[in-house]
């Protein structure tokens, strides 16, 4: 036979699973030795009178009962799959009242077990202060909100070392590596009725109170409590008021944990960032597509080289969360704020003095903005802009961190690209909406977290339509030399009064920064510039960069009189577009991410027409645009070595399609220029180095052959 085990249950536990909680109470009271833990319950696996209680839904007069009985169920139990008492009183939905008796009972029997072990006495003000606010009268309590005399008493006997050795109940988890502080929060942002609730923000003040630390702990799905608030999201289609309401909390909650442990909306030490093409990837690049017969394969070539060169641990980061989930701008700049206050120095661990005036700001960037977030290789810049991010968050990303405009993301596409696909995108989504909701951009719908990135199928199409609608819309603009007035934009957008103000805003702000970045990582010889000695125009950029063509479009429509204009290089646009090849990208297109390529011609042929004398206008360095179109070609030449041989038709429409070609109709008397550089004339300068090209030298030869009896030396 045989033998069966039977648990024996007390009288106490009996009375909790009968919920009698008048019973309860009177029975701890008399017989608190029936409170004890069991031995299952110390080794996680059984439940005390407490835990039952609690999930019984009981009042906190038998709470305070129960724990007064035999505080150990509190503090020396942890369910190896529940956690503490803490993490199923608000699992199950207790009230505010009672978790935040629990968290300050707890925190009371730390306090009383620190003074145990130094052997010292105990002061006298140690109690708790009487009942206020929470609850009625006739309930055990404590006050909702501590005093700032009882916090000053309570940290001053805190040991140093606390917030370095994590030696602390409130640092204990449940199965999910959840803190307590990780389930408060969840249970808050899951319930915007909750959050909106004074109880809960105390509640989660009295836990930071506590254990500071706990803000940046970090769960088994790798999310700190932090990340878990900017995670909040407001339902679509409800109530305005309800929305601002609740981002008010969330910016309330964030001050409160960034105040008490700033670390937190730091990265990690070892967390990868981003680069901006440096020489010796550029270098890499050159060699290794010399070899590469097709674009494709030296788009994969690339994509290789550029994913061996990133050194660290990629992931989320507070910052990238909240722009993902849309948090206000005031969210962000405490993000931003506090990960500058924080950023130490991982040999000394020391604090930046940010409140120094002596202190050099300039040279310290925010790392935040330059780590990689995303396995696409995305910065923080990235996911603002393809969330549609105002213009107001993306001047403060680049404010805080300009070289985050240049970054390019796993498929070779910056910020200013993504800019100008998710405009084009909202632009194919509203007119799939209908009329009514084009001409109302409050009513646009938010970008979903999950196809922020989604390019549609048809966006080949969509990008060339939009870029010949704002092509022709330039047509209005003629002889710009004689106009000194400022144009207003005219409206861009395919069937809808919408102009497009919000991302001339944007491009105002990235085209800069971007130029500026790159100008400094740049390895052209061809342009004598000095790092960080330009301010650059948003057109003097937008022809420096590699960007779309409507965006350099965009700029003319803006600035058309800056066509004239040098910078401090002595440089036009034109000469900035002329040392460029024209804007090629593959595209990641639908779910298969199957890439298509967009060609784009140089923007030479935009700048010249509006102003043809730009062809004889010399630089700093007394050159031409032509002299600089020739080194362009040179370079192009250089890296089609090796690949497919072209026919003689192919030869004759790229030789037709050629700047060179191009700059020498509009200026013929540039065959006599010398390049001021090099000292040669523009046949010559093909014809020598690395990239020569006999066809071009041909070209020109062709055009003038008496320039050959000048060349004296």
């Amino acid at each position: 036979m045989l033998r069966t085990l039977v648990t024996t249950e007390s009288t106490l536990t009996k009375l909790c699973n009968s919920k009698n909680w008048e019973q309860v109470k009177q029975h701890a009271q008399s017989s608190p030795e029936e409170a004890k833990p069991n031995s299952s319950a110390y080794r996680g696996v059984g439940s005390t009178a407490l835990s039952i209680a609690v999930r019984g839904g009981a009042p906190i007069d038998t709470i305070v009962s129960l724990i007064e009985a035999n505080v150990e169920q509190l503090v020396r139990v942890r369910h190896s799959r529940r956690g503490t008492v803490i993490h199923e009183a608000i699992k199950h939905r207790a009230s505010m009242q009672i978790i935040f008796y629990l968290i300050q009972r707890m925190a009371r029997y730390e306090k009383e077990r620190r003074w145990i072990i130094r052997g010292e006495l105990q002061p006298l003000s140690f109690e708790f202060e009487p009942i206020s606010g929470m609850g009625s009268e006739k309930n055990v309590g404590v006050s909702i909100i501590p005093n700032s005399e009882r916090k000053q008493e309570f940290t001053s006997f805190l040991s140093p070392n606390q917030f370095h050795t994590h030696t602390t109940l409130f640092n204990t988890t449940d199965d999910l590596g959840r803190t307590i502080l990780h389930c408060i929060v969840g249970r808050a942002c899951h319930d915007v009725n909750l959050l909106r609730q004074d109880e809960a923000i105390s509640v989660i003040k009295e836990v930071l109170y506590n254990f500071p630390p706990a803000v940046g702990k970090r769960d088994s799905d790798g999310k700190t409590p932090l990340e878990l608030v900017l995670m909040t999201q407001n339902q679509q289609n409800s109530n305005s008021v309800i929305d601002m309401e609740v981002e008010l909390k969330v910016l309330q909650l964030v001050r409160l944990m960034l105040d008490a442990y700033p670390l937190a909306a730091c990265v990690s030490i070892n967390s990868a960032h981003a680069i901006i093409s440096p020489r010796n990837i550029t270098d890499a690049l050159v060699v290794n597509e010399v070899n590469c017969d097709s674009y494709s394969a030296r788009v994969m070539n690339r994509r290789r080289i550029v994913m061996n060169s990133v050194d660290g641990n990629i992931g989320q980061t507070p910052l990238s969360f909240a722009l993902m989930y849309g948090r206000h701008f005031s969210t962000v700049q405490l993000l931003l704020k506090a990960s500058k206050l924080a950023q130490t120095s991982w040999y000394t661990g020391h604090f930046l003095d940010w409140d120094n005036p002596n202190q050099n700001r300039c040279n310290v960037d925010n790392l935040s903005c330059m780590a990689i977030v995303s396995s696409d290789h995305e910065v923080p810049l990235h996911v603002a802009v393809t969330m549609r991010a105002s213009e107001d968050i993306v001047s403060l990303l680049l404010d805080s961190c300009y070289q985050a405009g240049a970054v390019t993301d796993r498929c070779g596409l910056t910020p200013i690209c993504w800019v100008w696909i998710r405009f084009v995108i909202d632009i194919n989504n509203r007119g799939e909406l209908g009329g009514d909701l084009i001409n109302d951009p409050r009513r646009q719908l938010r970008v979903r977290v999950s196809n922020r990135r989604f390019i549609p199928t048809n966006y080949v199409q969509l990008h060339e339509a939009v870029t010949k609608e704002i092509s022709n819309s330039m047509k209005d603009i003629k002889d710009v030399s004689h106009s000194n007035r400022t144009r207003h934009p005219s409206s861009l957008l395919i069937n809808s009064a919408l102009d497009n103000t919000e991302l001339w805003n944007k491009l105002a702000v990235l085209l800069p920064c971007a130029a500026k970045a790159t100008e400094a990582n740049s390895s052209k010889t061809s342009l004598s510039i000095c790092v960080g000695q330009n301010n650059w125009s948003p057109l003097h950029a937008a022809s420096f960069i590699s960007c779309p063509r409507a965006v350099l479009l965009l700029a003319l429509e803006h600035l058309p009189n800056e066509v004239k204009k040098k910078d401090v290089y002595g440089n036009l646009p034109i000469h900035y577009a002329t040392a460029r090849q024209g804007y090629t990208r593959n595209v990641p297109i639908g779910a298969t991410l199957v890439a298509k390529e967009i060609i784009e011609r140089s923007a030479l042929f935009d700048l010249l027409p509006l102003w043809p004398k730009s062809a004889s206008v010399t630089n700093a360095n007394k050159q031409l645009p032509l002299h600089l179109a020739i080194d362009e070609e040179k370079q192009s030449h250089l890296l089609e070595r090796g690949g497919r041989r072209k026919s003689l038709s192919e030869i004759e429409a790229q030789i037709m399609a050629s700047p060179v070609l191009c700059l020498l109709l509009s200026y013929p008397e540039a065959l006599y220029r010398r390049d001021g550089v090099t000292k040669l004339y523009p046949f010559m300068q093909a014809a020598v180095g690395d990239g020569s090209s006999l066809n071009m030298t041909f070209m020109l030869l062709k055009e003038n052959p008496a320039i050959i009896s000048n060349c004296h030396y």
